[in-house]
Formats: C-alpha cells, sequence, structure tokens
C-alpha cells in the first residue's frame, strides 16, 4: 500500500495538503487533509492536530477549515484501523510526498 500525501499550499501557519491512500485493493482514495512544518526532516509521525502548534514538525490529520484541521482524532482512528489491518496482511506500507503540480 502506498500512501501518497500531497503538499498543495504554504502559509505562515504551515503546509496544507492531502493523504491518498494508492491500493489494488482499497483504489484511489483521499483519506484526509494535512497540516505540516517538516521542511528538511525525516522520521516524522503522523497524527492528530488541528494546527501547526499542535506537532512538533509531524503530519497533522483531518478535515481543512481555513489553515486549520477538524475532525482529527476521528480521521486518525480511520487511519490507524486501515494501517492495523494491512499490517495484519503483512503488506508493505510506504509514504511518498510530492508538491502538487502547478
Amino acid at each position: 500500500m502506498l500512501l501518497h500525501l500531497i503538499r498543495k499550499k504554504t502559509s505562515h501557519t504551515g503546509v496544507m495538503g492531502q493523504l491518498w491512500v494508492i491500493d489494488h485493493i482499497f483504489g484511489n482514495q483521499l483519506l484526509c487533509d494535512t497540516l505540516e512544518h517538516v521542511p528538511g526532516r525525516s522520521g516524522i509521525r503522523i497524527h492528530a492536530g488541528n494546527q501547526s502548534s499542535d506537532s512538533a514538525g509531524c503530519v497533522l490529520v483531518g478535515h481543512a477549515a481555513g489553515t486549520r484541521l477538524t475532525d482529527s482524532r476521528k480521521v486518525e482512528d480511520m487511519i490507524t484501523k486501515l494501517l492495523l489491518s494491512i499490517d495484519h496482511s503483512r503488506e508493505d506500507i510506504r509514504l511518498e510526498v510530492s508538491a502538487a503540480a502547478e
């Protein structure tokens, strides 16, 4: 399974984007919106949060509401359940990060 994070818009509050799942079973589906501020870092975690100050450089997940996210805990739970179901099948999970095409 491939998770594809597409960075869409940078503002003073961070980088807004979208997280997609690309998979032969699930198809290509938009999972959620993201908020981050992590250029040049590695070992990044994905978790719930509503604004960039909720993160120490991780990818926050939820539904975009301007420069913030909503429903973050529900979205994190959904992604966790999805990833745990894949882990049980022993399929690799990869994360690809790219900038949106201009």
